[in-house]
């Protein structure tokens, strides 16, 4: 399992749009890509699919053996347990 600091810039780049487009990205009646704020979303559809992108990056544990915490190290100490 890779970290989350040991993507590069521009893997992290790819990764926040990937998240955006999936959480964010609708259609209209033509099929033309629009942002939708206000777009439901499907839980089991939306891990899946944050699921399969985690696995792209290879930020997936290998195993169940993982040492936790999983945060400890990889993101300012300042941001731990904060949510937006």
């Amino acid at each position: 399992m890779r970290r989350a600091r040991e993507l590069s810039l521009p893997e992290l780049q790819q990764l926040v749009t990937a998240i955006q487009e999936i959480l964010y990205r609708d259609e209209d009646e033509q099929g033309m890509p629009f942002w939708n704020p206000e777009r439901t979303w499907e839980g089991a559809d939306v891990c899946e699919e944050l699921g399969q992108l985690m696995t792209h990056y290879e930020l997936v544990p290998l195993d169940s053996d993982t040492n936790l915490p999983l945060l400890k190290g990889d993101i300012p100490d300042d941001t731990i347990g904060h949510r937006i």
